[in-house]
């Protein structure tokens, strides 16, 4: 199991404007979440608002309208409900260009024993720290525990992130070490965009020969789910994934399948939640 987890860890690696309100309710309501009376839901930022049209500008920069009468609620959301879900700066596991903004975080867990905690500290700076607790399968090895720093940069807002980062950890109890060191170039905006990594991975102190090619994928199908592929290339050797995530109000869920030829024909299921939060208290604008 542990050869697995560490080959797993190894190739992982505008402005606003709203008619008929005052300046001082402009400047506490900005974010909203409504629901039409045909129970579909849509959270975004009020461009344009009266007693009968509500116009919204979505998180994938779309703009939409609704007439007040097809409204079944409306909610005013505060600044850590944003649309932009912490989850959507990595892909099942590898991150893609963007990063968290200073002030958020997310704890992610899949398959019940793979834990990270993830901070921006900046809005070009995210750290993670993870470990799985092998130790419960035996005393003698207590299992991996790593470090994920990442700098990212938008060369060109919304199209063309660029991002160098890396994985480094070892296996507590076991002179083992591992990680692998990485640059990524993300097309398109955070919820819609594809990703291009290259790294170099290490381990026990001696650096790959070759690099470790990563090629990801993210595509926002509805307001709520997105369709996500993650795939890994060492010379001969391949893992490659498919699935999806679900966004909840307090968290989301990734499901899919992961393929390798060393799993002789056996597809081996995903499945995660990411839990967002905040650890500073967010500004009022």
């Amino acid at each position: 199991m542990l050869r697995w987890v560490l080959v797993l860890l190894l190739f992982i690696g505008a402005p606003i404007s709203s008619i008929g309100q005052s300046d001082s309710l402009k400047a506490k309501i900005k974010l909203v979440e409504v629901e039409l009376q045909s129970g579909k839901e849509y959270q975004g930022i009020i461009l344009y608002q009266s007693s009968d049209l509500l116009r919204l500008k979505l998180a994938n920069g779309t703009e939409i309208e609704f007439s007040t009468d097809s409204l079944t609620s409306l909610h005013y959301l505060e600044p850590v409900d944003l649309v932009r879900r912490y989850a959507q700066t990595r892909y099942f596991f590898a991150p893609n260009a963007f990063n968290l903004k200073k002030g958020e975080a997310y704890y992610q867990n899949a398959w019940i024993l793979f834990n990270q905690v993830s901070v921006g500290f900046s809005d070009y700076f995210t750290l993670g720290v993870g470990t799985i607790p092998l130790f419960l399968f035996d005393p003698q090895v207590l299992g991996p525990l790593w470090i994920t720093p990442k700098i990212s940069y938008p060369l060109i807002k919304d199209r063309v992130n660029i991002a160098a980062g890396g994985l480094y950890g070892t296996v507590l109890g076991e002179n083992i070490t591992f990680g692998i060191t990485y640059g990524s170039i993300s097309i398109g905006n955070i919820d819609n965009n594809a990703t291009f990594s290259m790294g170099y991975g290490r381990s026990e102190g001696q650096w790959a020969n070759r690099p470790t090619i990563a090629f990801s994928g993210m595509l926002k199908a509805d307001n709520h789910f997105y369709l996500i592929t993650e795939n890994y290339f060492l010379d001969n050797f391949f893992l490659i994934s498919f699935g999806g995530r679900y966004d909840f109000r307090k968290l989301s869920l990734d499901f899919g399948l992961i393929g390798a030829e060393e799993f002789e024909g056996s597809l081996i299921p995903w499945l995660g939640v990411t839990v967002p939060f905040r650890y500073d208290k967010p500004k009022k604008s």
